[in-house]
């Protein structure tokens, strides 16, 4: 006997929906593109002395749960948490906000 198909499929009705990335169903994940992670990277090494202890500390979190595999919401918390911290230093928080965008926010 074959499995049932389930779908979990997106259902909106009616007003304006703006919509990123998007993971739907169980073990369904998202994540951002291998350039935006790459303009990520670029910033926080070009501006690495321009940044606060904090955002150093910050940014060792951010790619420590990137390679480990961490979940998308782990990842949203470490990059909210880097955002904060790198503020000084618009083009950080630009990248930043790119990789943000891929968890919906």
């Amino acid at each position: 006997m074959t499995e049932p198909h389930i779908n979990y499929g997106v259902h909106q009705s009616g007003g304006v929906s703006h919509v990123g990335n998007q993971a739907v169903g169980p073990g369904a994940s998202i994540n951002a593109s291998p350039v935006t992670w790459a303009l990520l990277d670029d910033a926080l090494d070009k501006h690495a002395e321009q940044l606060p202890p904090e955002a150093q500390s910050a940014t060792l979190a951010v790619r420590e749960a990137r390679t480990t595999g961490a979940g998308s919401e782990v990842l949203k918390h470490r990059l909210d948490q880097l955002a904060l911290l790198a503020a000084p230093v618009p083009a950080v928080v630009e990248a930043v906000n790119a990789v943000r965008q891929a968890f919906g926010g």
